[in-house]
């Protein structure tokens, strides 16, 4: 989950989220309004980071917030958390 945006101009504010795996390149793993998301982590992933970027009605985008890498633990339940911030779109 990530802490909303709120538009200068009161614009709907959107979010992109991307995943980075193994060093990897950025993949969009989500795009909505919603201010939390849930990530399936596959056995090909040790490694993920995510980072996320408000975007207005008007298609001005934030900065991206880009969480810790963390390393991911193999148990029965695959999961990993993380909490980046988003500033408003500029």
């Amino acid at each position: 989950s990530w802490a909303a945006s709120v538009d200068p101009d009161s614009d709907a504010v959107s979010y992109e989220v991307e995943r980075q795996y193994n060093s990897g390149a950025w993949s969009k793993i989500y795009n909505g309004a919603a201010t939390q998301f849930s990530d399936t982590i596959t056995t090909a992933m040790n490694t993920v980071a995510y980072r996320v970027r408000a975007k207005d009605s008007k298609a001005a985008y934030s900065a991206y917030t880009t969480s810790p890498t963390r390393t991911v633990t193999r148990s029965s339940t695959r999961s990993t958390t993380g909490t980046p911030e988003t500033r408003s779109p500029s």
